[in-house]
């Protein structure tokens, strides 16, 4: 069986590196525009003994062309598109506006590819698992399988929340958007976790209907791969938080609650036992007043 993984937008390798050395009997490919990121990881391949990965400096588009890519070489470079910023969304966003990644250092000319115009994946019995970070056109490098979609078995994509949190100008689809498509190819979404500290953005995993996600993920060993797993971010700044510290800070809010009740109650029945009292003393005084009636 001629079984395939694909890494669209690769990087570094942290996902076609790990799943080639766990899956030494399945080929993977791994597309990445970047020369210098491409050098690298095939060099990584190299010192860890890798014979079943194929690295294609290219990347992936609807439709095959010469484009513009843009390049982000501070960070992980993870930012890196062939799509421009959306900026007006990222300044009116509350996280995005705080993020001081979002931006490129200069454009280099790519070799833009669909999938279905590659021969190792036109030759495949199965794909087994295509993961695509490609930054602003997952669907269309999913979509750019062709005919191949109906041998794909799972796989996983980046998407953005609403269109309004959108980080590339010329995004179409968001996460209803996508995930109604998933469907209408013969997916299933078995999980959604969140990219990034907001959730602005959000990683769908797939399948196709008939298949089990835990069956996928122990053939191929996926778990503890740490672009599989996730980044369980908290819904607020992760950076911000720290779970033993938050636990600690709610139990002394909770017990600071119960005695805030607990005065409360208190007040309460005092505020009674006074009401009662008025209540008896205005009585008493109406029966004091009818009796010197009564007498004069």
């Amino acid at each position: 069986m001629n079984d395939l993984v694909i890494d669209v937008g690769a990087n570094l390798g942290g996902f076609a590196l790990e799943v080639a050395a766990r899956n030494p009997n399945v080929h993977v490919l791994a597309f990445e525009p970047i020369p210098a990121l491409c050098d690298q990881l095939r060099a990584r391949s190299a010192e860890r003994g890798i014979d079943n990965l194929t690295v294609l400096q290219l990347a992936v588009d609807a439709a095959a062309r010469t484009a513009v890519f843009h390049v982000a070489t501070h960070a992980d470079q993870g930012v890196s598109s062939l799509l421009d910023f959306d900026t007006a969304n990222i300044s009116k966003d509350e996280y995005w506006r705080t993020r001081t990644d979002l931006y490129f250092e200069h454009q280099i000319d790519v070799t833009v590819t669909r999938l279905d115009a590659v021969p190792e994946i036109c030759a495949a019995d199965r794909i087994r698992f295509i993961k695509i970070d490609a930054q602003g056109v997952d669907l269309a490098v999913l979509e750019s399988l062709g005919v191949m979609l109906g041998r794909t078995e799972a796989g996983m994509l980046e998407v953005p929340a609403t269109i309004q949190a959108k980080l590339y100008a010329q995004e179409m689809h968001d996460l209803h958007a996508v995930t109604t498509r998933l469907h209408e190819l013969g997916f299933c979404v078995y999980a959604i976790k969140p990219n990034d500290h907001a959730s602005n953005e959000f990683n769908l995993f797939f399948c196709r209907r008939d298949l089990k996600p835990q069956d996928i993920e122990a053939t191929l060993r996926l778990r503890g791969i740490q672009l599989y797993d996730g980044k369980h971010y908290w819904h607020a700044p992760s950076d911000s938080l720290k779970p033993d510290e938050d636990l600690a800070e709610t139990q002394r809010v909770r017990d600071r609650l119960i005695t805030i009740e607990a005065a409360l109650a208190k007040e309460c029945a005092e505020t009674e036992r006074l009401g009662n009292a008025v209540v008896h003393r205005d009585a008493q005084i109406d029966m004091l007043q009818m009796l010197l009636r009564q007498r004069a």
